[in-house]
């Protein structure tokens, strides 16, 4: 168990700010603004989460936190889960013991359209250039950026389904979440599951988040 000073504007519960780590760099609040409050230079938890969208919104400012500064002091196995899964054990006060960094590049959902479908994954990551290429039933984007080691490809693929898709990405460990989050915003994409590469090729049925 890791034991850190709490920023004293902290409401109590799991979830808060290590006192004097925040570098007011405003990333956790925005992912959790319901949550977190900024005073005048240090974050906090003003609420702990508690429905199943603010404990989403909890784990996100967890995994925002470029300093470490936001933990999870609880002792929930499911949110333990997701935070190592994302890659912040470090993070949480109690670190689960056997759960590695999970990488989730698939994706399903309901879309009217091929059209729509692009249009939320381009939507999703404004600061890249993107190319595309299709047909009727598939659409290939390449993304890439003035840094020539960044590169992603999207494949949105139709499935057996009727207005139902099939979305992955190469490399695996691109920008899941904030795909995750445009595909959220953007009317008329609904049941969305995402996958591991293993989950995907088993016919396992995924999960409602990439995290």
């Amino acid at each position: 168990m890791t034991s850190n000073a709490r920023h004293p504007k902290n409401t109590a519960g799991p979830f808060y700010v290590v006192n004097g780590e925040c570098i007011a760099c405003g990333a956790p609040p925005s992912e959790a603004p319901s949550l977190m409050g900024f005073d005048p230079d240090h974050c906090y938890f003003k609420k702990q989460p508690q429905s199943d969208d603010e404990t989403n919104q909890a784990i996100l400012a967890v995994w925002a936190s470029c300093c470490g500064a936001v933990r999870y002091g609880g002792e929930d196995t499911d949110i333990l889960r997701r935070l190592a899964e994302l890659g912040d054990k470090d993070s949480c006060d109690h670190p689960p013991h056997g759960v590695d960094t999970v990488t989730r590049s698939h994706a399903t959902f309901a879309a009217p359209g091929l059209e729509l479908a692009g249009k939320a994954v381009v939507a999703a990551l404004p600061g890249w250039n993107a190319t595309s290429s299709s047909t009727h039933q598939s659409l290939s984007i390449h993304f890439t950026t003035d840094d020539p080691d960044f590169e992603l490809r999207v494949q949105i693929s139709q499935t057996d389904e009727e207005n139902r898709w099939h979305l992955s990405m190469t490399p695996p460990h691109g920008p899941v979440i904030a795909i995750d989050q445009q595909l959220r915003r953007e009317p008329g994409i609904e049941e969305i599951r995402w996958f591991t590469e293993g989950e995907w090729a088993g016919g396992a049925p995924g999960q409602e988040y990439p995290f």
